[in-house]
C-alpha cells in the first residue's frame, strides 16, 4: 500500500471539519428554508419559480469553473474564493427586510442574492472535486469519499432539524424575521470557519495551465463520442421534464399545506436517512445488473411520487411522508445510475464530460423552470378540493411532471455499459441484498453476544 504523505493526511482530516461547516451552512441556505424566507418577504408564485430555476442556472457556472481550472490550473484558489463568496453573501440577507421597498422588490433582491450564492457554490464544487480527486490516493478514494459523504449527510440532517426547531420557536414568539437574521448570521460565521480551514489544506500538485483556447476545445471534446451523445440527450430531456415543477415542491408545503418548519425539516430528514441507506443498496445492485436496469426501475417510483401530492392537504400529510421515504429510495438510484453511465460513456474526455453534462442538463432544467413559473401564474386561479384531492396550480404541474416522466421512461434508449441486466431483475436483487444484510447483521450480533459471554466467564 502506498504511504500517504503527512500533508495529504492532515488535509483529509481537516476536510471533514471544513465539510461539516459547509454542510450546516447549506442546511440553512439551500433547499426549503430560502423558499420559506422568500414567501415571508411576499414573493409571488412567479418569483418562487425563478428562485427554483436559479438552482439549475447555477450549474452553468460549474461549466465556467471547469473552464477556469483547465485554463489556469488554479483549483484550490478557485475552490476557496468562490466557496467563500457563495457562503458569505448570506450576511446580506437579514438586511433585505429593512429595505425601503415594496414586497415584490424585496423578494427580487433576495432572489438575486440566492442566484449569486448558487452560482458561486457550483463553481466551488466543481473545482473542489477536481482538486480532491487528484489529492486523495486511489486506493482509499472510494472509502474516503464514502465516509465523508455519510458523515456530512448526517451533519446536514441535524442542521436541518435544528434550524426547523429554531425557526418555529421564533415564529411562535412572533419574531420570525429575527429568527432568520440569527440563522443567516450563524451561516456567515460558518463561512468564515470554512475559509480558514480551507487555507489550512494542502493543494498538492497543481496541473499545468492549458490556456483559454485549448481549454475551450477540451470542453467540447465529449460531443465527438456517439455513446456520450446518446447518454446526454436522454438526460437533457429528463432534466427538461423535471424542471417544470421543481421550484414548487417546497412552496406548496409552506403555502398550501401549512407545514411548520419542524415538519418540513423532518420531511428532509426522512428523505435524507433513506438516501443514506439507498446509496449502498443501489451501488451493490448496479454492480450486478448494470445502471440502465436500475435507472428504469427507479424511474417508476419517480413517476408515482408526484401523484401522491394532490391527495395531501392541511389535515392529511400522510402522502407527503410517503413521498419523503419513496423519493429517498428511488432518487439515489436514478442519480447513481446517471453517474455510472456518465463514467461509462465519457471516453477519454475526463472532467470535460462532467462539465458538459452539468451545463446541458442545467440549461434544460432552467428553461422549463421558467416555463413552470409562467404556468404557475397562469393557473393561479385554479382551485378544486373534493373527493380527497387538492387541485391547484402547483399540483397540476406535479401531475404533468408524472405524465411526462412516464413518456420519457417509455422511450429510454440503450446505453453503452459493461453489464446489461433487465429492470425486472432488480426486485430479485433488492430481496437478495436485504437477505444478505439480515444474515450479516445476525452474524455480527451473535459475534458480539459471544464476546460478551466470554467476558462474563473470564
Amino acid at each position: 500500500m502506498t504511504q500517504i504523505p503527512k500533508p495529504v493526511k492532515r488535509t483529509l482530516l481537516i476536510s471533514y471539519f471544513e465539510g461539516a461547516a459547509v454542510a450546516i451552512h447549506n442546511s440553512y441556505t439551500i433547499g426549503l428554508y430560502p423558499v420559506a424566507f422568500a414567501l415571508l418577504l411576499g414573493a409571488s408564485d412567479f418569483q418562487i419559480g425563478i428562485l427554483g430555476a436559479f438552482s439549475f442556472l447555477a450549474t452553468l457556472f460549474g461549466f465556467l469553473s471547469a473552464y477556469i481550472v483547465e485554463s489556469t490550473g488554479q483549483r484550490k484558489q478557485t475552490t476557496v474564493w468562490t466557496g467563500f463568496l457563495s457562503r458569505s453573501i448570506w450576511a446580506l440577507a437579514p438586511l433585505i427586510p429593512l429595505l425601503a421597498a415594496d414586497p415584490a422588490r424585496k423578494a427580487w433582491a433576495f432572489v438575486f442574492l440566492v442566484g449569486v450564492s448558487l452560482a458561486a457554490n457550483a463553481m466551488s464544487g466543481n473545482a473542489w472535486l477536481a482538486w480532491f480527486t487528484d489529492l486523495v490516493p486511489a486506493e482509499i478514494r472510494g472509502r474516503y469519499f464514502g465516509q465523508r459523504s455519510g458523515i456530512l449527510s448526517a451533519v446536514g440532517i441535524a442542521g436541518t432539524i435544528g434550524a426547523g426547531l429554531f425557526l418555529d420557536s421564533y415564529k411562535k414568539a412572533g419574531s420570525e424575521l429575527l429568527g432568520y437574521a440569527v440563522l443567516f448570521a450563524l451561516a456567515f460565521l460558518l463561512a468564515v470557519a470554512s475559509l480558514i480551514l480551507s487555507f489550512l489544506q494542502y493543494e498538492g500538485r497543481r496541473p499545468a495551465a492549458k490556456g483559454f483556447r485549448k481549454a475551450g476545445a477540451a470542453l467540447l471534446l465529449p460531443l465527438k463520442n456517439k455513446s456520450y451523445r446518446v447518454f446526454l440527450i436522454y438526460f437533457v430531456v429528463w432534466a427538461l421534464v423535471n424542471g417544470l415543477s421543481s421550484p414548487f415542491w417546497g412552496a406548496h408545503m409552506f403555502k398550501n399545506l401549512g407545514m411548520t418548519y419542524t415538519q418540513v425539516s423532518f420531511y428532509t430528514a426522512v428523505a435524507g436517512v433513506c438516501v443514506f441507506f439507498s446509496h449502498i443498496l443501489w451501488g451493490w445492485i448496479i454492480d450486478r445488473v448494470g445502471a440502465r436496469a436500475v435507472l428504469r426501475f427507479c424511474s417508476v417510483g419517480a413517476i408515482l411520487t408526484p401523484l401522491l401530492w394532490p391527495f395531501a392537504d392541511r389535515t392529511n400529510l400522510i402522502p407527503i411522508w410517503i413521498d419523503a421515504a419513496l423519493s429517498g429510495v428511488v432518487w439515489p438510484g436514478i442519480n447513481l445510475a446517471a453517474l455510472y453511465l456518465l463514467m461509462e460513456n465519457r471516453g477519454e474526455s475526463g472532467d470535460s464530460s462532467v462539465a458538459m453534462y452539468s451545463f446541458a442538463t442545467g440549461t434544460a432544467a432552467f428553461l422549463t423552470s421558467l416555463l413552470g413559473s409562467w404556468l404557475a401564474v397562469a393557473l393561479s386561479r385554479l382551485h378544486f378540493k373534493g373527493y380527497g384531492l387538492l387541485i391547484n396550480n402547483f399540483t397540476t404541474l406535479f401531475i404533468a411532471t408524472a405524465f411526462l416522466r412516464l413518456i420519457v421512461q417509455i422511450f429510454m434508449p440503450g446505453f453503452a455499459e459493461q453489464k446489461r441486466g433487465r429492470a425486472r431483475a432488480v426486485p430479485r436483487e433488492v430481496i437478495a441484498f436485504l437477505w444478505i444484510a439480515v444474515l450479516t447483521s445476525r452474524e455480527k450480533l451473535l459475534w458480539v453476544v459471544g464476546r460478551m459471554r466470554g467476558h462474563e466467564h473470564s
